[in-house]
């Protein structure tokens, strides 16, 4: 094995309780820390923290391991940190939801689709993308709280409220002295998309709209909770640019055999910030 395989892919093969990881793997994984790689480490076992904090021990690499776990203070808001520096940060957000919901719903039989009829999941997407553009055009952040608390919002006022006007006076998005400052926003160039979504999300049956609503919560629920709001959506004091540029090694203590969803959808995260 030599320095090209870290960009060809190592395969360890063995039975359960064999060293794989303890062995083949700690010893490629300290050749690579002695030629000074930085890189992300996710997480299976419990123990694999231990073994990584002795990889570096070993190989003097101890300053530049940096844990990520729950008692840890840092944080990485993915969201922030992919739609950085895009032209049309709005699509680049909803392409990160759309990817996440994809990829958590997969295995155990899942596939990351919320029903064989297509109509929903179409829906779910357009209710999404628009909703982002809704709280573009308002002014506010674009990010995953923000889109959760629309979604809430548009749950009571869709019952409270018959007409569009009336629906975006009735935003907690909007100050008492927003109202005017939407309307001005909304007659640039997105007012077509925006307003006409808006009308047509008043004009839903009931039950329609009903599931729909429930399959955009239940898309982005997992995103909506701790540890994720505020270990992955608040400041950034650590990314995938610290490995990059900086030699760090990131290790997701968010195992997957102790976190179980958990775990896997942050293991994810990570892994899909660095592709």
């Amino acid at each position: 094995w030599v320095n090209g395989g870290c960009f060809e892919g190592t395969l360890i093969l063995g039975g359960t309780g064999s060293g794989k990881t303890s062995g083949s793997g700690s010893s490629l994984g300290q050749r690579l820390l002695k030629e000074g790689f930085g890189g992300l480490i996710l997480t299976v076992k419990p123990e694999e923290k231990e073994i990584w904090q002795r990889n570096c021990q070993i190989s003097n690499r101890e300053k530049d391991l940096i844990i990520f776990s729950e008692n840890s203070p840092d944080n990485f808001n993915f969201v922030s940190y992919e739609k950085r520096g895009e032209i049309n940060p709005t699509q680049k957000c909803f392409e990160i939801i759309q990817s996440f919901i994809e990829n958590a719903g997969t295995g155990e039989g899942r596939t990351g689709r919320l029903s064989n009829d297509s109509y929903w999941d179409d829906q779910k997407d357009k209710f999404i993308r628009n909703g982002l553009k809704v709280i573009e055009n308002l002014g506010k952040e674009i990010s995953i709280k923000n889109l959760n608390k629309l979604v809430m919002e548009v749950y009571w006022i869709r019952g409270m409220y018959g007409n569009v006007k009336r629906l975006k006076e009735g935003m907690e998005f909007l100050g008492p002295n927003q109202v005017e400052q939407l309307n001005e926003m909304l007659s640039a160039k997105d007012f077509a998309v925006v307003n006409g979504w808006i009308n047509e999300i008043t004009e839903l049956a009931p039950n329609t709209m009903t599931t729909i609503l429930s399959c955009v919560t239940g898309a982005i629920d997992p995103l909506c909770h701790e540890p994720f709001l505020s270990k992955l959506g608040t400041l950034t004091t650590i990314s995938p640019d610290d490995c990059l540029f900086k030699n760090k090694i990131i290790l997701i203590d968010y195992p997957i055999k102790k976190y179980g969803t958990t775990g896997k959808n942050i293991n994810l995260i990570w892994k899909e910030a660095f592709q």
